[in-house]
């Protein structure tokens, strides 16, 4: 029975806008249930590639791609998952554990997308492991085991939800001789129970030519070779389901992997809880500044005012009078004026300054005195309240209290 069918598989990679690179071209072929594939060839000659387009890893492709008859080019992303979940136990060259976990706990994982209960995942973890030759280490952190060890640890994982199709990317390129040949014979134990195995390999000392050899070359499949036989085991054709990660489950990889790490992530936590202190209290010190500051606005403390310029009046007359009050609280409503100061300009004709003389500025001296010395809010500092700042006189020191500001500059100008 034909399992998987490859027709007219084409790949290109786009670099850039006028430059791209053909990994597959034209790649025609069929895995009949049970065979043993080796995917032979040398380093960049698109064997990955293949792989990722036969397990539903990689989409964009030119071609079509059948398991079990059922077109699988162009589907969504959801069912390519479906289908990589049930159909599919991958098993890498770097082993790809998750070093926090322990043996069991790595089997363990592919099976909380299932609905098991705990008790039958737990049971066929065990299982696995002691097929592969793993049930005296399954307490064992993964870190601590053998590069054939955690090879076999990969394996038992990839058969966690009893797949069809096991791929193995280089699965003997980061073990020696010995462990080489004995996970090779363990997928040819698992061939034998009826599993379809896609190995992956630029090594022509682990290819047995008894079996499908499809060797690549450039893209290109340049020689194929099929087994004299061929153990067949019909399986039934699943409806790929959408089971998702329980939080329980999820909450239990995120714990131990805290726990693993857990003075790294503690340092973590405790530089994120000083950061968000610090923040809050920097948000909460600018509001209450802020609130400070619009209390003092709105009391009248801080010099923030609008001035009103009695156009095209001068002299003593230019100050506002009470129906001029009445008209800009009907011009600008009550609500938004908190008070009225006293006029706060006046015109010197003749002025009598101590040690300076009486001097004639009724058409050059601008608008300006000042007749209200201080602000309610006898803290801010102001030049006329600063002692250093006069060069005669007296401080003023009572905000009720009226004169009349000069600066030295004017009176050196008009002497």
């Amino acid at each position: 029975m034909s399992l998987l069918q490859l027709k007219n598989i084409s790949k290109v990679y786009h670099l850039g806008s006028d430059e791209k690179e053909q990994v597959l071209t034209n790649i025609n072929l069929e895995i009949s249930q049970g065979e043993f594939v080796y995917i032979l060839g040398p380093s960049g000659c698109g064997k990955s590639t293949l792989l990722n387009i036969v397990s539903g890893l990689d989409s964009q492709y030119e071609g079509s791609l059948y398991f079990k008859d059922q077109l699988l080019s162009g589907r969504k992303d959801k069912f390519l998952t479906a289908y990589r979940k049930e159909q599919i136990g991958f098993v890498f060259q770097n082993f790809n554990l998750i070093s926090h976990m322990s043996v069991l706990e790595n089997v363990l994982i592919p099976m909380y997308l299932t609905k098991k209960s705990a008790k039958e995942k737990r049971e066929k973890a065990i299982d696995l492991l002691t097929l592969v030759g793993l049930e005296s280490q399954i307490e064992k952190n993964v870190t601590q085991l053998s590069g054939g060890q955690k090879q076999r640890v990969a394996i038992a994982r990839a058969l966690a939800n009893d797949p069809e199709i096991i791929i193995a990317d280089e699965p003997t390129g980061s073990l020696d001789s010995e462990n080489q040949d004995s996970i090779m014979r363990l997928f040819q134990e698992l061939n034998q129970q009826g599993k379809t195995v896609m190995i992956v390999t630029h090594n022509r000392d682990i290819v047995s030519y008894d079996q499908h050899v499809v060797e690549l070359r450039d893209g290109q499949i340049i020689e194929e070779h099929q087994a004299s036989e061929t153990l067949q085991k019909v399986g039934e054709n699943k409806v790929f389901s959408k089971i998702f990660l329980k939080w329980r489950e999820g909450m239990k990889i995120a714990y131990a992997n805290f726990i693993q790490r857990k003075w790294r992530n503690m340092m973590i936590a405790l530089a994120t809880a000083i950061g968000m202190t610090g923040i809050l209290l920097s948000l909460g010190l600018g509001n209450g500044i802020s609130t400070l500051i619009e209390k003092d606005f709105k009391a009248g403390k801080i010099p923030t005012q609008l001035q009103v310029m009695l156009g095209g009046q001068q002299g003593p007359g230019a100050i506002l009078t009470s129906q001029d009050q009445k008209d800009l609280i009907k011009k600008i409503g009550q609500s938004k004026i908190e008070y009225f100061e006293p006029s706060f300009g006046l015109v010197a004709k003749n002025l009598e300054i101590e040690g300076f003389g009486t001097l004639n500025v009724s058409e050059t001296m601008p608008n300006y005195a000042q007749t209200t010395s201080l602000y309610e809010n006898t803290n801010i500092q102001v030049p006329v309240t600063t002692k250093k700042e006069i060069a005669a006189g007296k401080v003023y020191s009572n905000a009720k209290e009226e004169g009349v500001t000069v600066t030295t500059t004017f009176l050196k100008e008009f002497n």
